[in-house]
């Protein structure tokens, strides 16, 4: 199975930004001593092979307590994600206190780990976080996972030595679970906390929760988008994906195109719930597999996606922090008493502006590899019966798509990236996506299946090509490039 990829937040690089036409950034990436990551080396590329540990699958019973939504005041502690005195509960209960920026952090992990890599796993050693990370080894048509590990301080927040070899960081696998209502297609369902196999609470419909439409169907569809990640005193930690449909509703897109988008705290005491949103990226890294890591250290909590590692209040019901989000649960992309924490250490604007040019690039290296495959099936198949002709020569053409929408990871990535509506960058994406859209429309992929010689291609297209294609025209019943292309 091919597997893939993809706040407006930082005043700091807000003019280059807009200069730039790009906004925000962010990913999702893996687990703490908690890491669920479906992945498999070998043979295959990484991608979905199991269900995810921390998932149960079966109808909801429980109902609602009252009053179980709690949106802390961002008036209690700054948004700027200055220092605060906090005393609280550590994960096994011991009370510490320390001085603690909240906020989310942009770390480069490139200098210090290979290249592509996410952080999956984190644990903390004295008063440093050990940062597990993975990244796609690539040899031939073999994908493997490659993990490391080093060390990263809480007070200069860089890493200290090299990179060393370690395996896959383990899942949460506490009392703590989910259980997941009946799924209709992008329908927001119905998701229990679950202590020791029962159910607990609900959680609220203003935190909708969806289920993975993967095709085929593997372990629970509600488990590879929402997961517990951890515990911190009586608080359990979940991570959530959004949005609730497509960026390009009429590209085909099913699944996969949710990216971890949401943090979850819910007091088991007093059934309080706090909703942070976890900042976007321009990386195109896919973490869609990998849910958020998860790790307590000296009175707080360390959560890391992607390249962002984001420190939080050991006990979020006793320290608002952040400011509340304007994003309202109508567009499933957080949900309406989200939290932004504040962003401490943007993504570089250097990254984010060669990020939106690679992004570009892929487009527009997806739209000619498209039309060039399509034409050349055309041409030569279809029209002159060459029955050695490349059937699959690229991306368009894989029957992985059409019967399980299984869209390249870059292609999705592209579709997600943050843009500033309107501006240059999302025009031009705007153009290429229109174009692709006009590749997927044409019916020459299925007829490799729907017809078994090239004569039937023929005589049911009335030898004449059924769609226009980028980059070239039509003469006499064949694809021509155009000149300059």
């Amino acid at each position: 199975m091919n597997r893939r990829l993809v706040a407006k937040g930082t005043v700091i690089s807000t003019a280059i930004l807009l200069a730039a036409g790009l906004a925000g950034c962010t990913t999702q990436a893996g687990p703490a001593n908690n890491t669920s990551s479906p992945s498999s080396s070998g043979n295959a590329k990484p991608g979905p092979s199991a269900s995810p540990s921390s998932t149960v699958s079966s109808s909801n019973t429980s109902q609602n307590p009252a009053n179980t939504v709690q949106n802390p005041s961002a008036a209690q502690n700054p948004a700027n994600g200055t220092p605060a005195n906090t005393s609280a509960l550590s994960g096994n209960g011991s009370r510490a206190s320390t001085q603690v920026a909240y906020g989310w952090r942009y770390l480069s992990l490139t200098p210090t780990f290979r290249a592509g890599s996410q952080i999956v796993g984190l644990q903390p050693i004295g008063n440093a976080i050990e940062v597990h990370v993975s990244s796609v080894k690539v040899s031939g048509h073999t994908y493997q996972n490659v993990y490391q590990q080093a060390s990263l301080g809480t007070t200069n927040w860089r890493f200290s030595g090299a990179a060393v070899s370690s395996s896959k960081p383990t899942a949460y696998a506490g009392d703590w679970s989910l259980q997941f209502g009946s799924t209709v297609g992008a329908s927001p369902m119905t998701i229990s906390l679950v202590n020791r196999g029962r159910a607990v609470f609900s959680l609220p419909s203003s935190i909708p929760g969806y289920a993975s439409e993967i095709n085929p169907a593997v372990g629970s569809p509600g488990g590879w988008d929402n997961q517990v990640i951890g515990r911190s005193g009586s608080w359990v930690w979940l991570a959530m994906k959004g949005p609730k449909l497509p960026p390009v509703q009429n590209m085909g897109l099913v699944w996969r195109f949710r990216y971890w988008n949401r943090i979850v705290a819910i007091d088991t005491h007093s059934w309080k719930t706090v909703v942070y949103s976890i900042p976007r990226s321009t990386s195109d890294v896919d973490t869609w597999g990998n849910p958020p890591a998860f790790a307590v250290s000296h009175g707080a909590v360390y959560i890391g996606t992607g390249k962002w590692l984001g420190v939080f209040p050991v006990n979020p019901g006793d320290a608002g922090v952040g400011a509340a989000s304007n994003v309202t649960a109508a567009t499933g992309n957080l949900s309406s008493n989200a939290i932004a924490l504040p962003v401490l250490q943007p993504e570089p604007a250097s990254v984010v502006q060669a990020d939106g040019q690679k992004m570009l690039q892929t487009l527009s290296g997806l739209k000619t590899s498209a039309a060039d495959s399509l034409a050349a099936f055309w041409n030569n198949y279809v029209m002159k019966g060459d029955q050695q002709a490349d059937a699959a020569s690229s991306w368009i053409m894989q029957p992985t798509l059409f019967n399980h929408g299984d869209f390249p990871e870059s292609l999705i990535w592209a579709v997600n990236f943050p843009l500033i509506p309107g501006s240059s960058v999302d025009q031009q994406r705007t153009k290429l996506l229109s174009e692709i859209e006009q590749e997927l429309k044409s019916p020459l992929p299925t007829s490799m299946i729907a017809f078994s010689t090239p004569q039937q291609a023929r005589d049911h297209f009335h030898s004449e090509p059924p769609t226009s294609l980028p980059g070239y025209t039509i003469q006499n019943g064949y694809y021509v490039r155009s000149s300059g292309q």
